[in-house]
């Protein structure tokens, strides 16, 4: 499956939005990349987290798994982190791509 837009990274890696407390919702798809999901060696977690706290932390993701849908209230949210962590202590095709990033603003 490709997605027409993205932000295709490798773990460990973060990056933080400023969402000034003007969002509702953040919605994505997460996975390993379509390029690496042919190996097995792939293995990361994806992290949301919001002003200090966890939103969520998927299962492990690998190309067996599949993508994780993300559906989550960020009402009031200044600052949004998403994180890719590796999840097998290799980071041999630990290529994730979080698709269709979307936030709603109120």
């Amino acid at each position: 499956m490709t997605h027409a837009k993205g932000l295709g990274v490798h773990a460990p890696w973060e990056i933080v939005y400023h969402l000034g407390g003007r969002a509702s919702r953040f919605t994505a798809l997460v996975g390993i990349d379509f390029s690496t999901n042919q190996s097995s060696a792939g293995a990361t977690r994806a992290v949301v987290r919001a002003d200090g706290r966890t939103l969520l932390t998927t299962a492990t993701l690998t190309g067996a798994t599949g993508p994780t849908a993300i559906d989550l209230d960020v009402t009031g949210v200044r600052l949004l982190h998403l994180l890719v962590e590796d999840a097998n202590a290799r980071s041999s095709f630990d290529h994730t791509s979080w698709a269709r990033p979307y936030v709603t603003v109120r």
